[in-house]
């Protein structure tokens, strides 16, 4: 068994570059295998068949693995790599209280994150509004911002997540105004192209 490690090239790099000195004859399995934050194109393949992993052995049957069967060592295999941009969708339940004096927030979220991981979960608070409590199983701390548009609030984890995170927000404000229209504040994921939920 040869193992070997180099960093990933920016442009296309070949693949499976061992060769047998002294043989008549070589053949084999080649499999190609990401890890789950990268993406892989197959740019170059000559003298290769692609094949279904039932036809390797099992040992090589991993996940996000592709198989190519050669018959000679002179075959050409190529593959341009890239790193995946997490895919993140949220469902959102927020709560809003009026009371006599003080206006309070609340916002329990239950991130999905595909492809590839996450270190940070930001936030948009209204401005004004005074971060009471944050909760979340894998967090190291939280920090806001201010900006034009409101507040930032971004949750540092304590590591790279991929799968499901749960996170609850709780902010408030004194009331100033007393009667009136009230448009109401919430507590807004950023970056998510998928956001469904409740108010």
């Amino acid at each position: 068994e040869v193992r070997t490690e180099s960093p990933i090239p920016e442009k296309s790099f070949p693949i499976a570059q061992f060769q047998a000195v002294g043989v008549a004859r070589e053949s084999g399995v080649v499999a190609v295998r990401s890890a789950e934050d990268v993406g892989l194109e197959f740019v170059t393949h000559s003298g290769v068949s692609r094949i279904d992993a039932a036809e390797v052995p099992e040992t090589l049957r991993k996940p996000r693995s592709t198989f190519y069967k050669f018959f000679s060592p002179n075959f050409q295999l190529a593959v341009a790599a890239s790193a995946l941009e997490p895919r993140v969708a949220v469902d959102s339940f927020l709560t809003v209280t009026i009371e006599k004096a003080r206006i309070s927030l609340r916002g329990d979220f239950k991130f999905d994150v595909t492809r590839a991981g996450i270190f940070t979960v930001p936030l948009r608070l209204p401005a004004g509004f005074n971060v009471d409590e944050v909760v979340c199983d894998v967090m190291d701390r939280h920090e806001s911002t201010s900006d034009d548009d409101g507040q930032m609030l971004t949750v540092f984890l304590t590591k790279k997540v991929l799968g499901q995170v749960k996170l609850a927000v709780v902010a408030s404000q004194p009331r100033t105004v007393q009667t009136g229209e009230l448009e109401l504040p919430l507590i807004e994921p950023v970056g998510v192209p998928r956001e469904q939920g409740l108010v």
